[in-house]
């Protein structure tokens, strides 16, 4: 590799009018810099903008996950809720906690079965169903 190298030096120093014997490695490195100085400037800045990019990029997703799980244990905790409120509707509305107090307050039971109303959303779901 390290011959290589060499023929690599020694063919630049010819293209720079010099001998091949007297062309040390360090000079051709330091004439290349000083003649493409600005290229890697430039080289280095654009590494360095990548850099923060890709840096900016995983903060931005860590956050972003983060994010998504509150909202899932958000929306765990509203489904637990809204369940739990549900069941409560539920109790709230059977006859058998209904009926007690309706006889407590001196109303009787009907010999026939009550009419239930349907909503709306009820008629759409059924027609779904059907």
């Amino acid at each position: 590799m390290i011959s290589k190298l060499k023929e690599i030096f020694s063919s630049l120093s010819l293209a720079l009018g010099q001998k091949a014997k007297d062309v040390n490695i360090g000079e051709v490195t330091s004439s290349w810099l000083r003649l493409n100085r600005w290229l890697v400037f430039l080289f280095f800045v654009a590494s360095a903008a990548l850099m923060v990019f890709y840096v900016n990029n995983v903060l931005v997703v860590n956050d972003l996950t983060k994010e998504i799980a509150e909202l899932e244990r958000s929306k765990a905790r509203l489904e637990n809720l809204n369940n739990m409120l549900s069941k409560e509707i539920t109790e709230l509305e059977s006859a058998e906690r209904i009926c007690p107090m309706a006889e407590s307050m001196g109303m009787m039971k009907s010999k026939t079965a009550p009419k239930t109303i349907k909503s709306k959303i009820q008629k759409h779901n059924n027609n779904k169903n059907n």
